[in-house]
């Protein structure tokens, strides 16, 4: 009789407590998607912010006019381009915007590195000074790399690109995306492309936190 009397209250316990486990999954279901649609949110506001940084920062006196003077220079000298580029010529030229372009890496911590890329694919300024200075964007450690291709595009189309992670040469193995805009005369015409090599670790820090 005992057995007897405990077994509905032992079916309605087993019962109740598969309708909380069926709950409290469902919950957990529930705030799984809420978190992930945030994330996805979160995701695309940064990219679209990034995407008004870079175009800001292509437009103003600190790129536009030392992209066509830089491009002049170059035209009108037959000496080796990474010579001319570390003249006293071009560091006249270049060297305000330079600095001033640097003190983006320390007020934006996803700057890695900023350049400025001539409509026929040379690296003529970046902050950092590094190895990608002077080089073309053909030349063969570049000319596979997804930030060749979105340059290419860009200065074709006109419009701001991403081109996506990947292992950038010559940096321990690290993986970069690049934001590209192109950069325009007065005259609306693509004198070359301004380019943002971005680390998300930041993003990713505040995805996982």
């Amino acid at each position: 009789m005992i057995a007897l009397a405990l077994t509905p209250a032992l079916l309605i316990g087993v019962f109740s407590h598969q309708q909380t486990s069926k709950s409290l999954k469902q919950e957990v279901f529930n705030s799984l998607n809420q978190t992930a649609d945030m994330a996805v949110e979160l995701v695309i506001e940064w990219f679209h912010v990034r995407q008004l940084d870079v175009e800001s920062l292509a437009s103003t006196r600190l790129v536009v006019p030392v992209t066509a003077q830089l491009t002049q220079l170059l035209n009108e000298n037959e000496r080796p381009i990474l010579e001319l580029l570390n003249s006293p010529e071009a560091q006249a030229i270049s060297e305000s915007s330079r600095k001033l372009l640097s003190g983006y890496h320390e007020r934006y911590q996803y700057i890695e590195d900023i350049y400025i890329v001539s409509v026929t694919g040379d690296i003529i300024l970046t902050t950092r000074q590094e190895a990608e200075l002077g080089k073309n964007i053909d030349d063969v450690i570049f000319s596979s790399t997804r930030f060749a291709r979105s340059v290419r595009g860009v200065i074709e189309s006109g419009e701001t690109q991403f081109s996506d992670l990947e292992l950038w040469p010559n940096h321990d193995d690290q993986h970069y995306g690049f934001f590209i805009t192109p950069i325009f005369n007065p005259d609306r015409e693509i004198i070359g492309a301004f380019s943002i090599r971005a680390n998300l670790v930041s993003l990713m820090n505040t995805l996982q936190g």
